[in-house]
């Protein structure tokens, strides 16, 4: 749960996988579905009130006190790997692959859908703290388990981190890595980010992408 009051997760006391909750000092264990077994990523709404979860090929989502459960991926026959966006409304998961792998697909609250890497396999997404962005991974399958050639460069294809915002727009290749991870600043704390527009030692500046994930800048003081 974002407030840090409780975890989902999957469990299989019951003979099969099924979600559960708990708070986090030990207490109310909580069984939350019967009969949709699972095992896969569990992502909880920024509110706290939903929890989206794997479950086979598709994925669902269920109220955090077990009511209202339904299926979200209604256009998809296999769809993993669900993220809510934190920022509330879309949620994000991977698609037409396998298991944990896919095109990484952003579903919006009104079922609008966006394919934001077309013909990119991905993994491992994860949105950045203002819900703009998602970081991907596309895997190299290279198997050289790095740089192999004497020039210090990959032999294949290595695994590379990309970044796309969430309207599908902006896809680029960060560098060569895997798991990535935002950087979510300390609650109360903005986070700043600026571009530059330099003409030999004239330079403009512009802030207007820095943002605060739990309240608003205000602009314009000194």
């Amino acid at each position: 749960m974002p407030s840090g009051a409780a975890i989902a997760f999957w469990g299989d006391a019951a003979g099969s996988p099924e979600l559960y909750q708990v708070n986090v000092d030990g207490s109310n264990l909580t069984r939350l579905t019967y009969g949709w077994g699972f095992r896969g990523n569990v992502s909880w709404s920024p509110d706290g009130a939903r929890i989206a979860f794997d479950c086979g090929t598709t994925i669902r989502a269920i109220d955090a006190d077990g009511t209202n459960l339904i299926t979200l991926t209604t256009s998809f026959s296999f769809a993993t790997t669900a993220m809510f966006s934190p920022a509330g409304g879309p949620v994000a998961f991977l698609t037409g692959g396998w298991s944990g792998y896919g095109d990484l697909v952003v579903q919006g609250p009104d079922g609008t859908i966006v394919r934001v890497a077309p013909g990119v396999v991905g993994t491992t997404p994860r949105w950045s703290a203002d819900g703009g962005s998602l970081a991907f991974v596309r895997e190299g399958h290279d198997g050289s388990g790095g740089a192999c050639n004497a020039d210090g460069s990959p032999c294949g294809p290595p695994d590379e981190t990309l970044v796309v915002n969430a309207d599908g727009t902006g896809l680029r290749v960060m560098g060569y890595g895997h798991n990535p991870e935002w950087f979510v600043p300390a609650p109360g704390l903005p986070v700043a980010t600026f571009t530059h527009d330099c003409t030999g030692a004239a330079c403009q500046f512009n802030a207007a992408g820095s943002f605060d994930p739990d309240g608003s800048i205000r602009r314009g003081l000194r």
